[in-house]
């Protein structure tokens, strides 16, 4: 049987006059992933997912946006993703800065095959 993993990922971020990325999951050996955001103010912008398989060679082989994630912000709000077929080794959630200020919070939950995981997400 498959585990679970759910954590808390972005913690009252402030969204200010710049893009945000947030921290790289690893989802190696996932099945299933579900990023859940909400954010408050009159904020404006777009979130959208990332993905790649080397976060530590950025420069030579930028991230992709994954298809179909992204979504637009204006003002407070909330949004999740829900994906079942991921073939790359790492997920982030990216925030394109427009207008305005807010404050951003994210979770994930991750859910392994019936083999478990791989390395430790």
């Amino acid at each position: 049987m498959g585990q679970i993993v759910n954590k808390t990922y972005i913690n009252n971020q402030a969204l200010a006059s710049a893009d945000f990325a947030g921290s790289w999951i690893p989802v190696n050996s996932v099945t299933g992933v579900s990023i859940g955001s909400a954010w408050t103010g009159s904020i404006n912008g777009t979130l959208k997912l990332q993905v790649t398989n080397d976060p530590n060679n950025l420069a030579l082989l930028p991230p992709l946006d994954y298809p179909g994630s992204q979504y637009p912000v204006s003002g407070a709000g909330n949004w999740g993703w829900d994906i079942t077929s991921l073939h790359s080794g790492f997920i982030r959630l990216y925030f394109v800065f427009s207008s305005g200020t807010g404050t951003l919070n994210a979770n994930y939950t991750l859910k392994s095959g019936p083999q478990g995981w791989g390395p430790t997400p």
